[in-house]
């Protein structure tokens, strides 16, 4: 149980280094081509849980549990399997956001409101 608590801090850890990063994150990001940025966070979000599934598999299949806990570089091999996943996850999650605010922030139509589209109908 202490083995599976300590890789939930180590990757809880590693999405809060990521979401202090953001911005930073989301510029570098916004250099990228509209197109690549779409491919790229849908095989980072797919490709990333795919790759967690099978290195998880590939670990137990290569005897990493020992009883009830996981011998020492099985646990090293999770850790860093996890933090490719939250990365993948993050990075894709930083994509979609930038493609969602291109897409508001240059749109050149003015916001209303029904009140508004009430009072020019009168």
């Amino acid at each position: 149980m202490l083995q599976c608590l300590l890789l939930l801090g180590v990757w809880i850890g590693y999405g809060v280094v990521q979401w202090r990063r953001s911005d930073e994150i989301r510029r570098k990001i916004m250099r990228i081509e509209r197109r690549t940025r779409v491919w790229v966070a849908i095989l980072a979000l797919v490709g990333g849980a795919l790759a967690m599934l099978l290195g998880l598999i590939l670990v137990q299949q290569a005897g990493g549990l020992a009883g009830d806990s996981l011998r020492w570089w099985a646990w090293l091999a999770i850790a860093i399997i996890g933090l490719g996943f939250v990365h993948a996850q993050t990075i894709a999650a930083a994509m979609m956001v930038t493609l969602v605010q291109e897409t508001v922030t240059s749109s050149g139509e003015a916001t209303s409101t029904k009140v508004e589209q009430d009072l020019t109908r009168e």
